[in-house]
């Protein structure tokens, strides 16, 4: 290859400068380098044969020769006697100076260098796209926290003792729809003072792990046997909630899972 074809490769100029030659490098490489097209073989191969064009005409332009090519063997002269039978022939090769070698080794040892920074940047940027950075869970509600909805106007009251070693949901249900949902945590006594007149049924979903809409480990799902009757001020009801294996009398039974319909 010879200088004016690496300079046209690089698209420069005869006066361009070694800091012009080196930058104009690492932007080819960006380009060019097979690992962006992993998913298309075609473009990988086409991709890997531009980028030893490229590094030939680095090598070409960082030699500051004419040309660069393989070394060939000499033609024997006719003055050269011809080595007698039976005798290992000669090839004189020509010997390359030292400074060549040094500059061959530095670029053979900067191409090195420059793949390896691009091939990590490749694969971060890869890492970045396929592991989207994971959210933290909310942070578990307190006591008392209406899931659902705001609860309409009532002074109804209920007493709530989670006795369990889970969370709860408290889910008022009124002709099978989910009115209302409150937060209980374990070991705690809520006393609900708000709970608009009327009839519902009862049920409860427990576990450990809350995200958002359900808990991720542990559930139990219970419910109360008949539905409670709430009117204004009232004598307050009672639930305890805890499981069954236990041995506490809490009111109620055990029942199929269900979703909880609660914001998201």
């Amino acid at each position: 290859m010879t200088r004016a074809e690496a300079i046209r490769i690089f698209e420069l100029d005869g006066r361009c400068t070694p800091e012009e030659v080196r930058a104009t490098y690492r932007e080819l490489v960006k380009v060019w380098h097979p690992d962006r097209f992993a998913h298309d073989p075609g473009l990988r191969a086409k991709a890997d044969r531009r980028l030893q064009e490229i590094n030939r005409a680095y090598a070409v332009l960082q030699d500051r020769r004419d040309t660069v090519e393989p070394p060939r063997e000499p033609t024997p002269s006719s003055h050269v006697a011809t080595p007698a039978h039976g005798a290992e022939p000669r090839h004189d090769t020509p010997p390359r100076s030292a400074d060549h070698s040094t500059s061959a080794r530095w670029s053979l040892r900067t191409l090195g260098i420059v793949g390896l920074l691009v091939g990590a940047a490749v694969v971060g940027i890869v890492l970045m796209v396929a592991w989207p950075t994971q959210q933290a869970p909310p942070p578990r509600p307190i006591s008392g926290t209406d899931l659902l909805a705001a609860p309409s106007e009532g002074n109804g009251s209920l007493i709530v003792q989670n006795a369990d070693g889970r969370d709860a949901v408290l889910v008022f249900v009124d002709a099978g729809i989910q009115k209302r949902a409150v937060y209980i945590r374990t070991g705690e006594r809520l006393q609900m003072l708000d709970v608009p007149p009327g009839a519902y049924r009862i049920w409860v979903a427990a576990g450990r792990g809350w995200i958002r809409d359900h808990f991720a480990s542990d559930p139990m799902f219970q419910e109360v046997a008949e539905p409670l009757t709430f009117a204004n001020a009232s004598e307050p009801q009672t639930i305890t909630v805890a499981a069954p294996e236990t041995g506490t009398r809490t009111g109620l039974r055990t029942r199929s899972p269900f979703l909880l319909n609660v914001r998201r």
